[in-house]
C-alpha cells in the first residue's frame, strides 16, 4: 500500500502493475492486459465493489437414516414406473442464482413432467425450509408415507 492508499500488486517480479484498487474498493487503474481483456471496457471494473456474505440455506438430508428413507421412497416410485426424484436438490432462486434451500428429494417438474405440480419430501425440516418450498411451487411432504398415498391416489389412480 502507498501513501495515497493504493494497493500495487505485482506478478511474478514483473515491473509492471497487475491490479490497482483502492482502500475504498474503486477501481483505479488496470493494466494492459487487463485492459485487452476487457476490450478497453472500463465499466466492469467501476464503482464499489461488492462482498458477497454467507447465507443460510435451509434443509438438508442430516442421518443415514433419513437418507436410507429417502433412498427406499425414490426405488418404490421407479418400481411404480415413475421417474426417479432428486435427492438433494439444490433450490435456487431464479431472479439472483443464490442457493436457498437444499430439499430432500424432490420432483421439481412434477412426477409426471409438465402435468403434475412439482413435488418436496422434506422429513424433519425446520418449517422455515417446507414454507420456502410451498412458496415456490412444491407440494410439500413431510414423510414418505404421505407421499406414496398422494402418488397413488392422485397420480397412478389418474392413469
Amino acid at each position: 500500500m502507498d501513501t495515497n492508499g493504493y494497493q500495487w500488486i505485482q506478478r511474478y517480479g514483473e515491473s509492471r502493475t497487475i491490479v490497482i484498487f483502492s482502500n475504498s474498493g474503486r477501481y483505479c487503474w488496470p493494466n494492459k492486459r487487463m485492459a485487452s481483456l476487457l476490450h478497453n471496457d472500463y465499466q466492469w471494473l467501476e464503482g464499489e465493489v461488492k462482498s458477497y456474505s454467507e447465507s443460510i440455506v435451509l434443509g438438508g438430508i442430516t442421518s443415514a437414516a433419513e437418507e436410507s428413507a429417502l433412498e427406499e421412497l425414490n426405488n418404490w416410485v421407479l418400481a411404480q414406473g415413475l421417474p426417479l426424484g432428486i435427492i438433494s436438490y439444490d433450490y435456487t432462486d431464479k431472479e439472483t442464482g443464490q442457493q436457498k434451500a437444499v430439499f430432500d428429494l424432490a420432483w421439481p417438474d412434477g412426477i409426471q413432467e409438465g402435468l403434475s405440480d412439482p413435488i418436496a419430501v422434506m422429513l424433519d425440516e425446520e418449517k422455515e425450509a417446507i414454507a420456502l418450498a410451498s412458496q415456490a411451487g412444491f407440494r410439500c411432504f413431510t414423510s414418505t408415507a404421505e407421499c406414496k398415498r398422494y402418488i397413488e391416489t392422485e397420480i397412478l389412480a389418474a392413469e
